[in-house]
């Protein structure tokens, strides 16, 4: 993998946002398990946000958001970074929320069943999609839908890509995982850490969010490069779409990675201290 990059937060501004508009929580369908509903202010950061109301993730998919590896931005924040009105994606937030009456509330969910979630759908999907897409700009080349050359080019980083992940995606799911599946057991046995030090989280889990920033600008740099050559060159809309499907799924991914399963984990961790 390429050496961690350590993100910058801006400082957000704070401009009329105690004026601005807010969710009303009577008109704001439960969202997951035990009822719970959140207000969203232009303050709220937007992971917080998606961890509630998972359908927001679709909004800020529209509007060019990055939810997944900038989840601590304030709203008024992102809104302005992506030159997006904030009363509209509000607006938009509360209409997908409506809508939202059977999605999973993961902030809910034990860390056991979460990881399980992430590995079983997510990094099994993202597998599958990264080995159709080579096939897609395989088939692009041999029918002339690619030029030679960028249909290589192309597949030569998606392989740059494919490899760096992979490590990544062991490493979650051979030591990460289980190690927060562990201490999460211990505490519900009661179980401390003097007893069985060498369950200790591994020292990696923090670095796995700086990867993920990565992970993410390379996917979403390929995917945009991609659909601009279709585009130019003649066609296979299709291959776009799901390249952008395959994008969106990796953002949700990450979300539940660097916004809910990690805080919790390291929060656990620190009752050990």
């Amino acid at each position: 993998m390429p050496p961690p990059v350590t993100p910058v937060t801006a400082k957000p501004d704070t401009t009329a946002i105690d004026s601005a508009p807010a969710l009303n929580t009577q008109s704001v369908p439960p969202v997951g398990r035990g009822g719970l509903v959140m207000i969203v202010t232009l303050r709220t950061p937007i992971g917080d946000i998606v961890a509630k109301q998972p359908r927001a993730s679709a909004v800020f998919e529209q509007h060019q958001i990055d939810y997944c590896c900038d989840g601590d931005q304030p709203l008024q924040l992102a809104c302005s970074r992506a030159m997006t009105d904030p009363a509209l994606v509000l607006q938009q937030i509360h209409r997908a929320a409506a809508e939202a009456l059977d999605e999973r509330d993961w902030t809910g969910a034990s860390l056991t069943e979460l990881s399980e979630h992430i590995v079983s759908v997510h990094h099994s999907f993202l597998r599958r999609a990264l080995s159709a897409s080579a096939a897609w700009f395989l088939d692009a080349e041999t029918d002339g839908s690619l030029a030679v050359e960028t249909g290589r080019g192309l597949l030569a980083r998606l392989a740059a890509f494919r490899e760096g992940i992979e490590p990544h995606l062991r490493l979650e799911e051979r030591v990460i995982f289980p190690a927060i599946v562990r201490r999460e057991q211990e505490r519900l046995e009661r179980v401390t850490l003097s007893r069985h030090a060498g369950a200790a989280l591994p020292p990696e889990v923090a670095d796995l969010v700086s990867e993920h920033r990565l992970i993410d600008t390379s996917l979403r740099q390929l995917s945009r490069d991609a659909g601009r050559a279709f585009a130019e060159e003649g066609g296979r809309a299709g291959v776009v779409a799901e390249l952008a499907a395959l994008e969106a799924d990796v953002h949700r991914h990450l979300h539940l990675e660097n916004n809910i399963l990690f805080p919790r984990a390291l929060a656990l961790e620190a009752a050990y201290a």
